[in-house]
């Protein structure tokens, strides 16, 4: 019983996590339903059932993502409906190899401690994703060590600057988004430092932190080239009603 409970989920999983994309774009449900899938495959008891799982993630991904499909048999090629949805099935019983294969990896990274990498990895992929979606295809990501005052070690996400593509230079100036560097921060995250432990009289050795954020404001900010970025928070109808 509890087996066939953990396939529904994920089937049911993979149909939640295809509301992240366009166009309906509700990124967070694709977050809650890759940590879903994840606690599911962390459960399973051989690597049949982990790849089982994935399988089913991917067909119920693919199969509401790629409806699109059934739409255009319909309307573009004027064929009836149901081969529509024939070749969507089909595509996506195809496609849902792929999760399969990452379920099993994930699986096989869980029983060596490497739950935590798995992690990474998800969440890594599904805001690249996000950001090819919002900038487009040719939007280049990275993942690198830094520097915060609080955290240490410390690492943050940066995406290609989507005004100069990369290259630092818009007009034959500096690019005033990226300030002529081609990326922008996106976010940041690491360690609690201990010394911010103390301060609130925690005790480091027995207790840790990790400290994460997005910067949406400020992405906000930059796209629509807004000097304050208090205004965003200020609730000025005047200001507000100009963005849709």
């Amino acid at each position: 019983m509890l087996e066939r409970r953990a396939r529904l989920t994920a089937f049911a999983a993979g149909l939640v996590s295809a509301a992240g994309f366009a166009p309906l774009s509700l990124w967070p449900l694709t977050l809650a339903a890759l940590a879903l899938l994840l606690h599911l495959v962390s459960t399973a008891q051989s690597w049949q059932r982990a790849a089982l799982l994935g399988w089913l993630f991917g067909v119920g991904h693919f199969t509401f993502g790629n409806g699109w499909i059934a739409t255009a048999f319909t309307y573009q090629a004027e064929m009836p409906a149901w081969l529509g949805w024939i070749a969507v099935v089909l595509l996506a019983l195809y496609l849902a190899v792929y999760p399969a294969l990452a379920a099993l990896g994930a699986w096989a990274l869980a029983r060596r401690g490497g739950w935590p990498l798995v992690l990474a990895f998800a969440g890594l992929w599904t805001v690249t994703e996000w950001l090819r979606r919002l900038f487009g295809e040719d939007t280049k990501t990275r993942f690198r060590p830094s520097y915060f005052p609080f955290t240490e070690p410390s690492a943050e996400f940066d995406f290609s600057c989507f005004k100069c593509h990369g290259t630092g230079k818009y007009e034959n100036d500096r690019c005033r988004p990226c300030k002529g560097s081609g990326w922008i921060e996106l976010g940041g995250s690491g360690m609690v430092h201990p010394n911010v432990l103390r301060a609130v009289n925690v005790d480091p050795t027995v207790y840790s932190g990790f400290a994460f954020g997005f910067g949406l404001d400020r992405m906000a900010a930059l796209m629509y080239e807004i000097d304050d970025i208090r205004y965003l928070f200020e609730n000025d109808v005047r200001f507000l009603e100009q963005f849709r």
